[in-house]
């Protein structure tokens, strides 16, 4: 509560909260899918508007646009946000980069844009782990390649990373005064992602999820 008593707390949080989202709801697998493909990702494979479906059924050009225009929104969130508490109080940077990595995610999963069907929101809270702390990046990102790489699953890839996320905040900032914040962060992006992936964790229970082609050979299912 002591924040709300903070002169202009209220509307700086409510703008990071309010350009977080609308960032996220700039859906760029559906944008390039009707621009390149004239159709929507949407309306194909597993009905995700993310970069895994937009690749398997459009290929490279529409999934670069999906990898790039998504990543770059929870850069571009996180950094807003940061910059909007700033304006309040130097302290608050942190927090307000929290808010816009979870205004992000929750715009990419129910766009406002593209009638709240949405992705997973994996890609834009990558972006936005970029910016909280590059470390846990670049850690994520080595574990989502070996995992991904060695099961042919990439949502497998995604729900151990989203898992490791808040042992990693843990790891790094246990005793340091911002831990509370960014173990927060990272617990609800973890949940949230588990939450988008339920349907893919049935899959996997049941032996039926989706693997990718390596180079030479056939996917199992």
């Amino acid at each position: 509560m002591k924040y709300f008593e903070m002169d202009g707390f209220p509307l700086y949080a409510a703008l990071a909260v309010i350009a977080g989202y609308l960032l996220g709801s700039i859906s760029f697998s559906v944008i390039a899918s009707k621009l390149i493909a004239k159709d929507d990702v949407r309306n194909h494979g597993s009905g995700n508007a993310g970069f895994t479906n937009i690749m398997r059924n459009y290929g490279k050009l529409p999934s670069a646009v999906t990898l790039i225009g998504d990543f770059s929104k929870g850069v571009a969130a996180v950094l807003i946000g940061g910059l909007l508490l700033s304006k309040v109080s130097p302290d608050l940077k942190l927090l307000g980069e929290v808010i816009g990595g979870i205004s992000v995610f929750i715009g990419h999963v129910f766009p406002l844009f593209f009638g709240f069907r949405g992705g997973k929101g994996v890609l834009a809270s990558a972006g936005a782990v970029l910016i909280l702390d590059y470390r846990i990046f670049l850690i994520s990102v080595a574990a989502f390649a070996l995992i991904a790489f060695t099961s042919r699953i990439v949502s497998l890839g995604s729900i151990g990373t989203a898992i490791l996320l808040p042992i990693l905040v843990y790891a790094f900032y246990r005793g340091d005064n911002t831990l509370t914040t960014l173990l927060v962060y990272s617990v609800i992006v973890c949940l949230m992602v588990l939450l988008t992936h339920r349907q893919n964790i049935k899959r996997l229970l049941n032996g039926t999820e989706y693997k990718f082609k390596r180079k030479g050979k056939r996917a199992d299912d």
